[in-house]
């Protein structure tokens, strides 16, 4: 096996793609996006424009402690020749390992960009081999110099599982696709948090060897499962624990067979569990007091990123605000480069903080002690480059003690106690109806999708006493069997309508193309129409009302007046979907019919939901 193929397989491929050297580089294969497992971070350096690049992957370990490859910040090493680098045997071509501890960051979603203290690489790096496929203690550990406080370090492995049967995650902020020296684009996404599954396996490096090693966990990425590669170096190879945290098994390294994101490539990364007694953790307590709680979170086209709005409606320690991205482009003059903004209303006016910006790149975090309660909206200024994905993540810092309380009692840190919505929300959660998109968020103004209310609709209606059947078994092409949604949407299909003895269709009969556009925003007529076709039929075609502007919904928005059902707050109170103002109501400003809102969903369930008990 030649050393160029073992330079290869060692998983340099964070130096090789700052050098812009031609080389296919990928993230977590065959991944999806993930704001999951805030342990999981990147490491950033700086090159010689100060520009903060992502070059490899890791994970929290210790209050201070951040866990990486070696070969991460020890590029110029070639441990593919044996005591290349030991003081006592120096050999011809041996580069020593004496990274410059400025040059390099830690970066965490929903924390920031952490400085850095030491780097602690591991003593026999470059001294041996494991087999002949990958540098032995490609480790290294960081020490950060303040403590990331708030995020529960992960556990170390419990026992070694190199030789095993077990399905692993990994996860990593890598690229994706191809990249051109020559034309000097990457056509990629390094810089996006990725995760993926793959499963334990043999080092197999060729039809007639395989093996295990205890210094290695090797994962095999088979059809359905995921590959390590590029930036992903140093990130972790991890079991799911119980308790909400994770245990790393592995340290990415790279592929030993195949490109990463092949069927049938072997990764290999290093055994936590053989280094363990050598990897320094420090402390690993955590600030309990606190709770970190994900505000607001968007994945995406910056474009859809650049502006988003989220609440403060309780005290707050702090906000985070982070932005990491990716960069398209090795032209110097025209990469991105991006800055973040923070908006704060306070009444009619609006307050702008302009977050300390100082690094040029796509990785951004911002600060803001002791917020105001209010509204508040984040700004992704694009200062250079031609844009790309993004992730955008806001924390706030909230005490325990109250995060607990709002959980137990069915509220959220986005909704104020004054808000008109909150007893619909609050009795819909106690009834198990709906809960937070994330824990202890609401989104209030989020609209609804089709597939979502639903299912509202049903958990609702099934706690007042209503049945459903689904004999008939009434489906839609665009209904995906098996998914979360369908038994809801099954049940709605095969509800007969009947008033007086007689049957008008079901609760939903899908739009005019047969299909039911689960993922579709749910407009407000149709919300309407289907809350009372479930607790207060009427009949679809009547014309008994004697109006200019009859639509095919009017008999259901006339029918929840009467009622009344009022999912609208406007002017300080709640008011009938067909009163005068009925084109503010069911109609943007441009006249289109406008979404519901989980807010509006709510209420209108919760007043159905009312009305029908209290006429049992």
């Amino acid at each position: 096996m030649s050393k160029n193929y073992l330079l290869l397989c060692v998983g340099f491929y964070a130096a090789l793609f700052i050098l812009f050297t031609n080389h296919d580089v990928f993230a977590v294969a065959d991944g999806e996006a993930t704001f999951d497992y805030p342990q999981i971070g990147a490491l950033l350096k700086f090159d010689a424009d100060r520009r903060l690049n992502v070059v490899c992957s890791g994970t929290l370990i210790g209050a201070k402690s951040f866990l990486t490859a070696a070969h991460c910040v020890c590029g110029g090493m070639n441990p593919g020749v044996v005591g290349s680098c030991d003081s006592n045997e120096k050999q011809e071509g041996c580069t020593e390992c004496n990274p410059v501890t400025d040059d390099y960051r830690a970066f965490f979603q929903g924390i920031g960009i952490k400085a850095i203290e030491d780097i602690n690489i591991a003593p026999n790096y470059g001294k041996k081999m494991i087999g002949d496929i990958a540098a032995d203690s490609d480790y290294a550990t960081i020490l950060l110099k303040e403590d990331v406080a708030w995020i529960k370090p992960a556990e170390l492995a419990s026992e070694n599982f190199y030789n095993t049967v077990n399905d692993v995650s990994i996860a990593g902020f890598g690229a994706i696709k191809e990249f051109d020296a020559y034309s000097s684009t990457i056509n990629g996404s390094y810089g996006i948090k990725r995760y993926g599954k793959s499963s334990i396996s043999e080092c197999i490096i060729n039809e007639d060897e395989e093996t295990h090693y205890e210094e290695a966990i090797c994962i095999k990425k088979n059809e359905e499962d995921s590959g390590v590669c590029s930036i992903d170096s140093g990130g972790p190879v991890f079991l799911k624990k119980g308790n909400g945290n994770i245990e790393i098994i592995g340290i990415e390294h790279g592929p030993v067979t195949k490109e990463c994101d092949e069927y049938g490539a072997i990764n290999i990364s290093s055994s936590v569990y053989y280094y363990k007694s050598k990897i320094d953790r420090g402390s690993i307590s955590y600030n309990e007091k606190f709770s970190l709680v994900p505000v607001r979170q968007c994945s995406g086209y910056i474009d859809n990123c650049q502006k988003k709005e989220f609440r403060i409606a309780y005290e707050t320690s702090k906000i985070f605000v982070t932005v990491n991205g990716t960069d398209d482009t090795i032209d110097s003059d025209w990469r991105n480069n991006y800055e973040i903004l923070l908006d704060y209303k306070n009444g009619s006016s609006i307050k702008t903080i302009d977050c300390e910006n100082q690094h040029i790149g796509t990785f951004k975090s911002c600060v803001v002690e002791n917020p105001q309660q209010g509204d508040w909206t984040t700004k992704i200024r694009k200062r250079n480059g031609p844009g790309g994905e993004v992730q955008l993540m806001v924390t706030a810092l909230v005490d325990k003690s109250l995060a607990d309380s709002l959980r137990s009692e069915c509220n959220f840190l986005d909704l104020p106690k004054t808000s008109p919505y909150r007893k619909a929300i609050k009795k819909l959660c106690e009834l198990g109806v709906l809960n937070g998109v994330r824990d202890l968020i609401f989104e209030p103004d989020k609209f609804v999708n089709r597939a979502e209310f639903s299912k509202m609709s049903i958990l609702t209606a099934e706690q007042a006493g209503i049945q459903f059947h689904d004999q008939e078994m009434n489906t839609f092409p665009d209904v995906i069997k098996g998914s979360w949604y369908e038994e809801y949407v099954q049940k709605l299909a095969n509800k007969p309508v009947i008033i007086n003895n007689e049957k008008y269709g079901h609760v939903i009969e899908g739009h005019p193309d047969g299909e039911f556009k689960p993922d579709d925003f749910i407009s407000m007529p149709a919300m309407i129409k289907m809350v009372m076709q479930i607790f207060f039929p009427v009949t679809p075609n009547s014309r008994s009302w004697n109006l200019p502007f009859y639509r095919w919904y009017t008999p259901f928005l006339k029918g929840a007046q009467e009622l009344p059902i009022t999912p609208i707050f406007d002017r300080g109170e709640f008011t009938p979907v067909m009163a005068k103002k009925n084109k503010y109501h069911l109609h943007t400003k441009d006249g289109d019919i406008r979404f519901a809102t989980r807010k509006e969903a709510a209420k209108a369930l919760y007043d159905a939901y009312q009305l029908y008990i209290s006429k049992k």
